[in-house]
């Protein structure tokens, strides 16, 4: 304070500093670290050597995060802006959620409903933490999207820095929210047993504070129809089968494949580099189909035949739109059905056209074609078919014939 010769809790002056010397104080803010108790308090009071945070770094921090307020709310060179913000961000993901003034106790008591709780400083700070990542998220896809590049050759770079630090930030919350609730936030309910105990089947839930996050079907499907992108597509593929009164699997199954043919497209409309979200998207085909057969199984018998029929004929008809991936879809159907004697003839031509696939030239790419013959082994594989040792050796195959590791051998062998 005394060489720039400013008030630090004075941010619009601050924001009007040089941007290089702006940058060098964002940067510094993120270098505090924790302080040793005096060893002689300890000895008084007989307590372990406990790092403490320092007013002057309760003060950095709160200074990083009134830094980046004042930036959504000011008009700015979206470059000049981003470079600020990668330093911002940068100098967050320097601490623990200690520093970050965020405290486990208070957030155990806090259920994410109470609004009488929300003013405490603790919750506000973990608010505001959590709108601050989902704004870095935001803004670097808006920078990488922006048609005005031309005024710094590397502004992808700096976007990249931002998402980075995003992520880093992200973790930070979401191992604290861990700590806070335990590891049951992240394990998918079991059935209850009624000869279990309340002090046992309390263990599993999740908790308000969780439930509270998650938006409902309904704005899920409008963040979808209003940005059709894949990321969208795969959460409404996943929102069709929420519980409720307007559940997925109340619906007629025809109304719900054409809902899913209708996102099914914007499902693969970008390219997919990264492993583990393609992993998401073939996941998420793999849910709505399993939905699908709930939905079919609420048919009465003499028409499921009939309706079974009727869905596998229209989801082939994806094709012309989606390729190859509408066998993806079909295999994912397969694998989903029970072994009920009158879908199984439906289920061998499914099997039969994937197999044949390579020779119909149904596949544009290899990593399609051996995703689906994954699956179909992971189908056949449940009645102990004679042909699965065949499919294995060709899924391990395709992998010594590529030099880069294939996503469909290795999702395909995890279905198993």
């Amino acid at each position: 304070e005394k060489r720039l010769g400013v008030d630090l809790c004075d941010t619009p002056t601050i924001m009007k500093l040089d941007s290089l010397i702006l940058e060098g104080l964002l940067m510094l803010l993120g270098t505090g670290r924790l302080e040793e108790i005096d060893g002689e308090s300890e000895s008084e009071e007989g307590t372990d050597n406990v790092p403490i945070v320092s007013p002057e770094l309760s003060k950095a921090v709160s200074l990083l995060l009134d830094c980046h307020h004042y930036l959504q709310n000011v008009d700015k060179d979206i470059y000049s802006n981003a470079v600020i913000r990668r330093r911002i961000y940068a100098s967050l993901t320097e601490y623990t959620p200690q520093i970050l003034g965020l405290d486990p106790d208070i957030m155990r008591d806090w259920d994410g409903l109470n609004d009488s709780k929300d003013t405490l400083p603790e919750i506000t700070r973990f608010l505001a933490l959590k709108s601050i990542s989902v704004h870095g998220l935001d803004f670097a896809a808006q920078l990488l999207k922006s048609h005005d590049v031309g005024t710094c050759s590397n502004t992808k770079d700096v976007a990249k820095d931002i998402l980075h630090s995003v992520s880093k930030l992200f973790r930070t919350l979401l191992l604290f929210e861990d700590e806070v609730h335990g590891s049951f936030l992240f394990r998918g309910l079991s059935i209850r047993n009624p000869k279990v105990g309340p002090s046992m089947t309390n263990e599993g839930r999740v908790s308000k504070a969780g439930i509270s996050q998650l938006p409902d079907a309904v704005d899920v499907k409008n963040m979808f129809e209003e940005d059709p992108r894949s990321a969208s597509a795969i959460a409404f593929l996943y929102a069709m089968g929420s519980t409720g009164s307007n559940s997925s699997t109340s619906q007629p199954t025809s109304e719900l494949v054409l809902q899913i043919s209708e996102c099914f497209y914007d499902l693969l409309n970008e390219p997919l580099v990264d492993l583990a979200f393609q992993a998401v998207q073939t996941s998420s085909m793999m849910y709505d189909m399993n939905v699908v057969w709930a939905s079919m199984e609420q048919a009465e018998e003499s028409t499921k035949h009939t309706l079974f029929n009727q869905v596998v004929s229209d989801v082939e008809g994806w094709a012309s739109n989606s390729g190859e991936y509408a066998y993806v879809a079909l295999a994912a159907l397969a694998l989903a059905v029970d072994d009920d004697p009158q879908l199984w003839s439906f289920i061998t031509k499914i099997q039969n056209t994937i197999l044949g696939g390579s020779d119909n030239y149904l596949f544009a790419s290899e990593d399609a074609m051996v995703l689906c013959v994954g699956m179909v082994a992971a189908k056949l594989s449940r009645t102990a078919d004679a042909r699965v040792s065949d499919l294995i050796d060709f899924i391990q195959l395709s992998l010594s014939d590529n030099s880069k590791a294939c996503f469909g051998a290795f999702f395909g062998m995890g279905l198993m």
